[in-house]
């Protein structure tokens, strides 16, 4: 790791190639070692995609398929409720929708689309004449590629706005290749996994877009994958705020030009409406009815709940470390969150240290004035890219909180439901651990936490998941 610092090119490359190896070979041990039907909604997600290749079987109907027999007897042969519902006592001779949600009746056909689960079953083509089980594990096999996928993002995302700082360009993808929960997410069946990617992708295009200029190409693939991801799952909305955001800044840069932005402005608008997705229209009433309701409530619990399933509560939410665990994980991220409001006080003070008779007293003004005159090109855009992903993580975080405080569900009360901000979290919070660590000392600290990460992801492998799912009766 040393060397790498000081030789970039090859050795990043190496380095890389080693982390997606990794992730590869990570995201096949969790697919392997985690029992048939034991992820969040797996049965769930894999009858979608499954009856995604048949139009009769997506709308549902009163007649159930045949393979619907064989989810439910592979429910009992793998002791499905052993596990994520040990106080319940089924009976083998109901239909499947007497055990699991099935998505298409709960939500009435407005959870997510159909193309998206035809993406996540492709490896239904080559297995449809397969057991039922042997069909699960293909495509858990071919969902770990997402998470294959998600590292190599992660590199780029970060790449392209640091460039020749190996510390968080190599960073960002160690956590997230030794992150327990989302290895294990992403070598289970969930729509998730491809709303991940697809947001992640429209960030990366973002960053890209502001740090080296936009086209009408790239802004139009933009609005393509950014669609595409809200089409694919709920968790996604967020990217509505960052897209608005960046085409407002635009407005105001090229407002001169209203003649033509005015009609691209409505055509626009009228693409977005169009294929807005019917639940987000749905959801937006029902969070306006309990808004006026006003009896807003948030759980104690909330919140913890939310980080420890970010780092590891495998299976259905069930499987909670020693609390030790995540208390030393949290004493890591508040080492993070400070030294990165250090990072951005010293930011403050260097650039607004001139006197105030060189500027003027008006707060915006005196913001412009420093923007353009203290800030190199490349730092003004550097810093609103950043700015443009702390949004992405606070519309995130702040949609998922708010809507239990308005309604009261329980629903997203998963870390998961953050992962489409993975990539922006791990970046925030390894500025805040650079900014603690000297630069001298930056690779021993990359491979202390590359470290830290690989013992607490062999804790929860084997101290955790192995003995819970195969030595527990």
């Amino acid at each position: 790791m040393f060397i790498l610092f000081t030789n970039t090119v090859s050795q990043t490359s190496k380095v890389m190639a080693i982390l997606l190896a990794l992730a590869l070979v990570r995201g096949i041990i969790y697919a392997s070692i985690v029992p048939p039907w034991q992820a969040p909604d797996e049965p769930a997600h894999f009858e979608r995609a499954k009856a995604a290749f048949n139009t009769i079987e997506w709308v549902g109907s009163t007649e159930q398929p045949v393979w619907y027999d064989n989810i439910r007897d592979s429910l009992f042969t793998f002791r499905f409720w052993h596990y994520a519902l040990p106080h319940q006592h089924p009976a083998p001779d109901q239909p499947l929708n007497h055990y699991i949600q099935l998505y298409h009746e709960v939500y009435g056909g407005l959870y997510s689309s159909r193309v998206a689960y035809l993406i996540i079953g492709l490896p239904i083509i080559m297995t449809s004449n397969q057991p039922i089980v042997l069909q699960l594990y293909a495509m858990r096999l071919y969902t770990v590629l997402f998470g294959v996928l998600m590292v190599w993002l992660g590199y780029l995302l970060t790449k392209t706005i640091f460039p020749n700082d190996l510390f968080l360009s190599l960073g960002v993808p160690i956590l997230i290749t030794f992150t327990p929960q989302h290895t294990h997410l992403l070598s289970t069946v969930n729509n998730g996994n491809l709303a991940e990617v697809l947001a992640t992708v429209s960030l990366l295009l973002l960053v890209r877009g502001v740090m080296a200029g936009f086209s009408w190409s790239l802004g139009g693939v933009i609005i393509v994958v950014a669609i595409f991801a809200m089409w694919t799952k709920a968790t996604t909305y967020f990217l509505i705020f960052p897209l608005i955001v960046i085409g407002s800044l635009y407005l105001l840069r090229y407002r001169r030009h209203w003649h033509w932005l005015l009609p691209l402005g409505f055509i626009i608008i009228s693409v977005v409406y169009y294929f807005i997705p019917t639940r987000l229209l749905v959801l937006i009433g029902w969070g306006w009815q309990h808004l006026m309701k006003s009896d807003l409530y948030m759980e104690p619990t909330y919140l913890s709940h939310i980080f420890r399933s970010f780092w590891a509560m495998p299976g259905w939410l069930h499987l909670r470390l020693n609390p030790f665990w995540y208390k030393i994980v949290l004493g890591f991220v508040g080492v993070g969150v400070g030294g990165l409001l250090i990072r951005l006080g010293r930011l403050a003070y260097q650039k607004f240290r001139t006197t105030s008779d060189e500027l003027p007293n008006h707060f915006v003004r005196r913001l412009v004035l420093v923007w353009q005159q203290q800030c190199s090109p490349q730092q003004q855009r550097q810093l609103l890219a950043l700015a443009i992903l702390a949004l992405a993580i606070l519309s995130a975080v702040s949609i998922q909180i708010g809507w239990h405080i308005i309604t009261g569900s329980m629903a997203y009360h998963q870390g998961r439901s953050i992962y489409p901000v993975i990539v922006p979290l791990y970046l925030f919070l390894l500025l805040g651990w650079q900014q603690v660590i000297p630069a001298s000392k930056q690779p021993l600290g990359l491979i202390t936490l590359t470290t830290l990460f690989i013992l607490f992801d062999g804790l929860v492998l084997f101290n955790y998941i192995i003995p819970f799912f195969h030595t527990s009766y």
